[in-house]
């Protein structure tokens, strides 16, 4: 179990909050449940599934345990209600099947007792109550299970038996009973709602609602009646919320503006996590627009190279076989060749116009 789990369950251990819960949930807020006339009672659950007679054993004994149970005193010795707390940090996504079981085995427990203080007073009643263990007269006490989700966002496990189900045909859910989980999230409260909230709970619950939006909690802290909370719901909030709490010597409420610390470090974080972003994405853009630089320049010079290095083996080509045009037609006048044939052979031979050989036969005077 970790640190948040433990907090959440002390926290809904006070008797005060744990009535102010039940008090918004089932009664919108009025005070109908004296948290002086709540009992805490065993959250450790152990059911042993009877038998026709209501005393033989049938499987092996079922043991749950539950996160706060309490039951609400008529009187000193009367029950009227049982109440229980399951607090979740995260989505649990089968907690209906959960809550009905935990339910179950407390009506089962109801029943099993109502056998056993019958066949204590020798009380049978007839044949259908002797086999039953229950008569026809008893009563159950009803046993209600909050589940309370101290996440700030979104919950989006099921909320009903039939939301778990693989089919959707409504001709087949009708016949199935559909058990549906008491819920509060904080994410689903509005201010409206969080002051029908006679302690810090509902303090708490918007808190975390806004733990992500630093400008809400600021407006929070500005506001006198979120700004102070009691020692016990400050230290709670520190933990989900995640920042340092000192707590207060001899006093009863803390200031919860230690959470603008919080927000001003993580704002100082953030701007120096933006700055170092920026200086680094700057950095690399200055790097690559320097290769990009350089290797423009080094383009630039390998091209003006080549460019060089091609007129010379141009001009070099070209002096080469002017050479040879001019050696050809030398050749051919000492073997006293006709000038019309020489003029043809350079023309053929070089591949140049009659005009150009033309002109390299005068280059050569006769």
């Amino acid at each position: 179990m970790g640190r948040i789990d433990v907090l959440t369950k002390n926290y809904m251990k006070n008797k005060k909050i744990f009535a102010d819960a039940f008090n918004y949930y089932i009664y919108d807020g009025r005070q109908v449940i004296d948290p002086d006339k709540l009992r805490e009672i065993d959250a450790a659950a152990v059911t042993v599934p009877y038998g026709e007679d209501g005393t033989s054993l049938k499987t092996q004994p079922v043991h749950k345990i539950r996160d706060s149970f309490c039951a609400v005193m008529a009187d000193d010795e009367a029950v009227y209600m049982l109440l229980g707390i399951e607090n979740q940090t995260e989505n649990h996504f089968a907690m209906p099947v959960k809550n009905m079981l935990y339910d179950a085995m407390e009506y089962a427990a109801q029943v099993q007792e109502a056998a056993r203080s019958h066949r204590k007073a020798g009380n049978y009643g007839n044949r259908d109550e002797f086999l039953s263990g229950f008569h026809k007269s008893d009563r159950l006490v009803p046993v209600v299970t909050l589940v309370i989700y101290w996440g700030d966002g979104e919950w989006t496990g099921p909320k009903s038996l039939h939301d778990m189900m693989d089919t959707k045909n409504e001709a087949v859910l009708r016949f199935v009973s559909n058990y549906e989980i008491n819920l509060i999230v904080p994410n689903e409260l509005s201010y409206e709602e969080a002051e029908k909230f006679a302690s810090d709970l509902g303090k708490a619950l918007m808190y975390i609602k806004n733990m992500q939006n630093k400008n809400e909690i600021k407006r929070m802290i500005t506001d006198n009646r979120y700004r102070t909370v009691e020692c016990e719901t400050g230290i709670l909030l520190s933990e989900i919320m995640n920042f340092e709490y000192h707590l207060p010597k001899n006093e009863e409420v803390a200031d919860m503006c230690y959470a603008i610390e919080m927000i001003k470090k993580e704002a100082v974080e953030e701007a120096v996590q933006a700055e170092r972003k920026a200086a680094e994405s700057a950095i690399e853009i200055i790097k690559k627009e320097a290769v990009e630089e350089a290797v423009q320049a080094e383009r630039k010079v390998a091209e003006e190279a080549l460019h060089e290095e091609r007129k010379a083996a141009e001009e070099a080509l070209h002096e080469e076989r002017k050479a040879g045009i001019l050696y050809t037609i030398e050749l051919c006048r000492d073997f006293n060749m006709a000038e019309d044939d020489i003029e043809k052979k350079i023309t053929n031979k070089y591949g140049i116009s009659k005009e150009d050989a033309r002109w390299y036969m005068l280059y050569i005077p006769e």
